[in-house]
């Protein structure tokens, strides 16, 4: 991309994420769009716009089909819809060239035998109770990640879970196992704010990793 093209598409690109930010769209979705924009731009080597015709977007997303998952593939193309309407302000005319399928799958269920064997191949204690943690609230990586210890509320015996999916608030039940491994595990690092703190060095304001707790998996 020459001085030229790099000049706007730094400018379109600072403007995307400006606006989806004032379309409340949350972080994770934030980080997605953006995400696909720049791996749009880096493939045509120069500012995404209405320069690009049908034809392009048709090699793109081929090559595009042969390296990620289709839900990747949907994602670009929401990515690509989102930055026609709100950066160059038109309508993005391409959005039946990519129709992911639907493929509906069983749930693998693992029973409790299962569980436990799971958690005793994971050898630190933060990472195996997060997962126990996450197993017995039935709630997401980034929801276990971002707990604090005002959400625990043992006398009601549930856990203030904010900001989920859909960017809402609820509560779920706290077993008292769970909430007795919580205690025992908050007892060995005494965080003011997180359940789950950051265990890298000058990070002390911050929750665990997202990638070392997926890789503890």
């Amino acid at each position: 991309m020459n001085t030229r093209e790099t000049r706007k598409y730094d400018t379109n690109y600072a403007k995307y994420l400006r606006l989806l930010v004032l379309q409340g769209y949350s972080k994770a979705t934030i980080d997605n769009y953006s995400r696909g924009i720049r791996r749009l731009a880096k493939w045509c080597d120069k500012c995404p716009d209405q320069r690009l015709k049908k034809a392009d977007f048709e090699a793109y997303f081929s090559q595009l089909i042969q390296t990620h998952s289709w839900s990747t593939i949907k994602c670009d193309r929401n990515a690509i819809m989102h930055y026609w309407a709100l950066v160059l302000e038109r309508d993005w005319d391409y959005i039946d060239l990519v129709k992911p399928p639907t493929v509906k799958h069983l749930p693998d269920i693992l029973v409790a035998d299962e569980i436990n064997q799971t958690l005793r191949c994971v050898h630190r204690i933060q990472y195996q109770v997060y997962l126990y943690t996450v197993y017995t609230l039935g709630i997401r990586l980034s929801e276990a990640l971002y707990l604090q210890i005002n959400d625990i509320d043992g006398k009601t015996k549930r856990v203030h879970i904010h900001e989920g999916k859909g960017c809402k608030d609820r509560f779920v039940i706290l077993p008292d196992n769970t909430y007795r491994v919580l205690q025992q595990f908050w007892c060995t690092h005494r965080d003011k704010k997180w359940i789950f703190p950051s265990l890298q060095p000058g990070r002390y304001d911050t929750p665990m990793d997202k990638g070392s707790a997926q890789k503890s998996m």
